[in-house]
């Protein structure tokens, strides 16, 4: 067995001290991005870069939050057979906010796609091998692990833990970076808000198509329409309709065609410790 850290990038003492523990312990392999790319990038590297060298993985944070006591668990429950091991938490020690968010999150991704994510998983799991091999075939910049994971049709089991304070130095996870992560795992697993721009067009064109008959009908049978408004209104509602509903067709074509087509780097690794 060995420890695996991954330097997302650092700009601190970090690396150096990395590098004197690996003096004392033989069974610690480290990797160093040449920058930033957050902690999903970081995770997949992990698993891409040791997924030779071992029959399973567990994941941590660096935080101390998370309860190692729980890997005699999730190691047990591999050996009975499960492929998959995912350790959820009570986040307690969450601001009240963070709590409101996430549940939001998880409730809006649970209902627009068809892959179910285990609410208040962070990331702490076991995997084994044959489940790291399917995930380092899904290489993109904006990957979502939880939501692959929950796409993968392996033997699982979820067990829980109480999340604890965090120990050193404050979160660098930013309000931005959970947006972002929001909306990488929502449109890397759902086309929803695509098509809801398109059913949104289609309905403002439907709307518009009723306005002008009752324009019409009120021209020739009522006679009490306002001059000028019509042929002001109908062309701005008429040409917003068709501009969403297009807009929606060619953004179903251009997701597919880019989840088929792009091979940029996920990372760049400058130093390695094995």
């Amino acid at each position: 067995s060995f420890v695996a850290i991954i330097d997302d990038g650092s700009t601190d003492n970090s690396w150096n001290k990395i590098e004197q523990i690996k003096k004392k312990f033989n069974n610690l392999k480290a990797i160093k991005f040449s920058k930033n790319q957050g902690h999903q990038i970081a995770l997949y590297a992990g698993i891409k870069e040791f997924s030779n060298k071992s029959d399973f993985s567990i994941s941590i944070d660096a935080d101390g939050q998370h309860d190692v006591s729980k890997f005699r668990e999730l190691i047990e429950n591999y050996h009975s057979g499960h492929d998959i091991v995912i350790a959820v938490s009570d986040r307690n020690k969450d601001k009240y906010f963070k709590k409101i968010t996430a549940n939001m999150f998880y409730k809006f991704i649970n209902l627009i796609s068809s892959n179910k994510i285990e609410p208040n998983h962070a990331d702490y799991r076991l995997i084994s091998k044959k489940v790291m091999k399917e995930i380092i075939k899904h290489e993109n910049k904006h990957i979502f692990l939880r939501g692959i994971i929950s796409s993968l049709n392996f033997k699982s089991k979820t067990i829980t833990y109480k999340l604890k304070k965090r120990q050193l130095g404050k979160s660098k996870y930013s309000l931005l970076k959970m947006t972002q992560l929001a909306i990488d795992g929502i449109t890397a697993h759902s086309l929803f808000p695509l098509r809801v721009m398109t059913f949104l067009g289609f309905l403002i064109l439907f709307i518009c198509i009723l306005l002008s008959l009752s324009i019409f009908y009120g021209y020739f049978i009522n006679r009490n329409t306002v001059p000028g408004w019509a042929s002001t209104v109908l062309p701005i509602y008429f040409l917003g309709g068709i501009q969403i509903f297009f807009l929606g067709i060619i953004g179903e074509y251009i997701a597919k065609i880019y989840r088929e087509v792009i091979k940029q780097p996920t990372y760049s690794i400058v130093e390695y410790l094995d």
